[in-house]
């Protein structure tokens, strides 16, 4: 989905989950007063883990919360006349998208006569709606770009896209970003899109503050954020709204060593680790104040 970076007066924005990570601290999501100290419990001064062992999405979450987009092949198998037309519906990343992707389809005509490609491009706050839509009145797409799919799939809505593309093109895939495609052993996305989430910093607010580098750990993250309040400017943007959520979420949540389940299908978004994560946001806002107001 289109990113809407928050630049405003914020000195630090969203962190990957590589750069930084919190404490397991135990029962530190349960009740109680939440105040410095106890805040101050759950921020670790250790580096975060490597990329490679950080926790992965499981394929049956990654429909909902990784970054990587799928197309995935919608609908029942159309005769030989049928397929001559193929409906593409995708969301809009940019203002530029739907000129993208009708560039692309004009090229495909051209090299495939005979066919005719109808491109469909719906806002991301429209586009469950009318997909539900579509498929209710079984106007399914042939070729659809969005960022969840499992459910299609339990219901048998989808093709395996494997058998669509050939076996050098899957075979150049990024290994992790196929995987997300995957539901049950069967290959139904084809990773089209990814974004990334890195920490950028303001270089004049860090040496007004007195901040020589940016934090690689939850405590420096703190830290650094206090002097950049004093300072006079926003400590840390912490993006929580409704734009993409689940990913903002994830990110966090996965640098705590959580996820969204424990086994495929059995979902454990309450578990210790997700609460202490939680509990971090709630400190980083209401007891460090050092983010916009409302994050949310």
């Amino acid at each position: 989905m289109t990113r809407r970076i928050r630049t405003a007066s914020a000195a630090l924005a969203f962190a990957a989950v590589t750069a930084l990570t919190l404490a397991g601290c135990a029962g530190g999501g349960g009740g109680g007063t939440l105040d410095k100290a106890a805040c101050d419990a759950l921020i670790s001064k250790d580096p975060a883990p490597s990329a490679q062992g950080a926790a992965s999405p499981a394929p049956l979450a990654a429909s909902a919360a990784t970054a990587v987009q799928p197309a995935v092949a919608t609908g029942p198998a159309k005769t030989a006349d049928e397929k001559k037309t193929i409906t593409f519906v995708g969301g809009a990343y940019t203002d530029t998208t739907e000129d993208y992707w009708k560039d692309l389809a004009t090229k495909f005509e051209a090299a495939n006569p005979g066919y005719t490609v109808n491109v469909q491009i719906i806002d991301w706050n429209n586009i469950d709606q009318q997909v539900a839509t579509m498929i209710q009145t079984k106007q399914y797409p042939d070729i659809l770009n969005e960022n969840k799919y499992s459910g299609w799939a339990s219901d048998d809505l989808l093709q395996d896209a494997s058998k669509l593309v050939a076996s050098d093109v899957e075979s150049d895939f990024i290994p992790a970003f196929k995987d997300a495609g995957t539901f049950q052993g069967t290959q139904y996305g084809l990773p089209f899109i990814t974004s990334t989430r890195a920490l950028f910093y303001n270089k004049d607010a860090f040496a007004k503050a007195g901040i020589d580098a940016p934090p690689t750990t939850w405590r420096e993250l703190v830290d650094d954020a206090e002097k950049l309040t004093k300072a006079g400017y926003i400590g840390y943007g912490l993006p929580l709204g409704s734009e993409e959520s689940q990913a903002e979420w994830s990110i966090w949540m996965w640098g705590n060593g959580g996820d969204w389940e424990s086994a495929p299908g059995k979902f454990t978004v309450n578990s210790s680790k997700n609460q202490d994560t939680l509990t971090v946001l709630n400190c980083l806002t209401n007891v460090y104040k050092v983010t916009e107001p409302n994050p949310g």
